[in-house]
């Protein structure tokens, strides 16, 4: 990494490091999440928000980066005061995701795109919080290499539109009988889910599918943006 770069991105999470200093998880456009440490310097405060897009200047001289500069990102005027309800909880959630399952180095490039553009879709409050959130997973899932084939089944058959599939997170989809089981997917709802066709069916069928494949990835420890996410209801 070169010493004193800009890099465009937002702030994950901010903790106390040591006296005088912040740890600050970044999600940056061209490096992915990165972690750096930041002087907590008053000048900086009103610009250290979450959701926010932000230039970093950094230098990687000791085992941690250190911000040098930071400015706020004209072209981009998302803020978290901007978050009416509800969607800061779903902000929240994109967060926590990419915090808990994103390795240094990853994320750059397609998911980068997909989670500013769902932020931008939590911003506008005519636009619905379902689809958003369901197409940002399934993005997630598959640039974390956990992506679901709704192509063929775990016997590699082809999935089709009229038969019914359970779902086993990291082995696929397995073809049962239509009375087999209430949690059976019906091939035509996977289809729809798979080019992001968001009815109400297909929304419902995802939310489920997709908790099903992050919470092994996620552990024991429960999202924290889920439990506000509960307060809204």
């Amino acid at each position: 990494m070169d010493n004193d770069r800009w890099q465009s991105g937002f702030i994950l999470h901010i903790r106390p490091f040591s006296k005088g200093q912040l740890l600050l998880e970044l999600f940056l456009e061209k490096l992915g999440r990165t972690s750096v440490i930041a002087r907590a310097l008053k000048s900086w405060r009103p610009l250290l928000n979450l959701f926010s897009r932000l230039n970093f200047c950094y230098t990687s001289k000791a085992s941690l980066a250190r911000l040098t500069q930071l400015e706020a990102d004209s072209g981009a005027p998302l803020a978290l005061v901007n978050f009416k309800g509800p969607r800061i909880a779903c902000a929240f959630y994109l967060n926590e995701l990419i915090y808990r399952l994103l390795a240094p180095g990853d994320g750059a490039g397609r998911l980068f795109s997909s989670y500013q553009v769902t932020l931008t879709k939590l911003l506008d409050n005519s636009s619905p919080l379902e689809p958003a959130l369901r197409s940002f997973e399934k993005v997630l899932l598959e640039e974390i290499g956990y992506g679901i084939d709704f192509k063929c089944a775990s016997d590699h058959a082809p999935i089709k539109d009229w038969c019914y599939y359970n779902y086993l997170a990291r082995e696929g989809f397995k073809e049962v009988s239509a009375n087999a089981s209430k949690e059976a997917y019906l091939g035509q709802v996977l289809a729809k889910i798979a080019r992001q066709d968001w009815d109400l069916e297909a929304l419902k069928a995802a939310k489920r599918l997709f908790r099903a494949s992050l919470q092994p990835l996620l552990g024991p420890k429960p999202l924290a943006s889920r439990k506000l996410l509960a307060s809204y209801s």
